[in-house]
C-alpha cells in the first residue's frame, strides 16, 4: 500500500497527530502540539503518512535530538499507525524518513524504549530494522493511566538502531534476517522471555541459572 510522508512544520500538522495519539494511548499521555512544534523547530523530527483517499493521518512519528555518553543522538519517542494500517509496512517508512533526516543532520544512532512484552514490537524493532537492546530499566516511567499500560509496571528496553551501519541497510530491504528462535535454541542460546504470538510464552528454565551467575539474557521472538 503506497503512502505520503509528510513533514510536520507548522501548528496544524502537529496537531494533526493528536487524535492518533489518544486512539493509542489515551488523553493521557499526549504530548501537545505546540511542545511538538517548538520541538520541530529545534532539529526535533515529526512525519505523519497518508494513505490514498483518506484525509485523517495513517499514522506518525515523533523525536527529538539528545546526548547519551556525550554523543548526539536522536531519541524517536513516539510511533503510531492506526489500527486499520497496521503491519502495511507504514511503520517502517516512516522509520526510514526519520533516519534520513538523522542522517543529514549528521546524527548516526536513533534511539527509543520498548515495552518488553510486546512481542510485535519486539519483532519489528530487532527484526525489521536492526536494532539493539542496550539496557533494561525496571519501571522507567513509573506508573502510566493510560489504556495500554495502566496497571502494569512500566519496565522498558532502551533501544539503539545504528543507522549508518550497512547491517541496517540490509535488515531494512530484507537481505539479513534475525536467527529463528529455534536457532537460538539449538544453540543453547538462554532467553528469560519467549513470545506466543502477542502474548509472554513460556520462561527458559535455565535462567534461573543464570541469575546465579549474575548474568540475564533476554531473547525475544517469536
Amino acid at each position: 500500500m503506497p503512502f505520503r510522508i509528510e513533514i510536520a512544520d507548522d501548528i496544524a500538522a502537529c496537531a494533526a497527530t493528536v487524535p492518533l495519539q489518544e486512539e493509542t494511548w489515551s488523553g493521557d499521555v499526549v504530548v501537545p502540539p505546540q511542545l511538538m512544534l517548538a520541538v520541530v523547530h529545534n532539529g526535533g523530527f515529526v512525519a505523519l503518512g497518508y494513505a490514498d483517499g483518506d484525509e485523517h493521518p495513517a499514522g506518525f512519528v515523533f523525536g527529538f535530538i539528545g546526548i547519551y555518553d556525550y554523543h548526539f543522538r536522536h531519541h524517536s519517542h513516539m510511533l503510531a499507525i492506526r489500527e486499520r494500517y497496521r503491519g502495511s509496512g507504514l511503520a517502517q517508512t516512516l522509520k526510514e524518513a526519520q533516519r534520513d533526516h538523522c542522517l543529514d543532520q549528521g546524527i548516526e544512532v536513533v534511539a527509543w524504549t520498548m515495552d518488553p512484552l510486546e512481542a510485535r514490537n519486539a519483532t519489528f524493532n530487532f527484526a525489521k530494522l536492526g536494532s539493539y537492546a542496550r539496557e533494561y530499566h525496571r519501571d522507567f516511567y513509573g506508573a502510566m493511566p493510560d489504556k495500554l499500560n495502566a496497571g502494569l509496571p512500566s519496565d522498558r528496553i532502551y533501544v539503539e538502531w545504528p543507522i549508518g551501519h550497512d547491517r541496517t541497510y540490509k535488515r531494512l530491504r530484507g537481505e539479513d534476517r534475525s536467527p529463528a528462535l529455534e536457532t537460538a535454541e539449538v544453540e543453547q542460546i538462554r532467553y528469560v522471555l519467549r513470545a506466543d504470538g502477542e502474548r509472554p510464552g513460556p520462561v527458559d528454565p535455565a535462567r534461573d541459572e543464570s541469575h546465579e551467575r549474575g548474568v540475564e539474557l533476554i531473547f525475544i521472538g517469536g
